[in-house]
């Protein structure tokens, strides 16, 4: 017996769209899991976290030993530039627009 897995790539041109901070907001509290990307040594690094909103705020929770947490020791009170994306794709609807990945630079 063999099965078919074969999958309809979608053809058309894909859009972005970009939304205000209450619709990213709103998304972004619909789902708990996401990516902080920050720069270390000079380069990109991507962690995935757990999340969630507080008052607007995007709240992650991290140790003391992890890359970010020495990072912001390291800023002096400087801050250190951060960008948090989370995302849903749904393989049964992507091709009918209803992926969404807002991502939110902050410092």
């Amino acid at each position: 017996m063999t099965t078919d897995t074969t999958q309809t790539v979608p053809t058309g041109p894909r859009r972005s769209i970009e939304l205000d901070s209450d619709e990213a907001l709103r998304l972004l509290g619909s789902v708990s899991f996401g990516r902080i990307v920050f720069t270390r040594q000079a380069l990109p690094t991507v962690r995935p976290v757990n999340h969630v909103l507080d008052n607007g705020d995007i709240v992650i929770r991290t140790h003391e030993g992890a890359a970010l947490t020495a990072r912001a020791g390291q800023a002096d009170g400087q801050g250190v530039v951060v960008a948090y994306e989370a995302d849903s794709i749904d393989p049964e609807t992507t091709s009918a627009g209803a992926s969404w990945s807002p991502a939110t630079p902050n410092w």
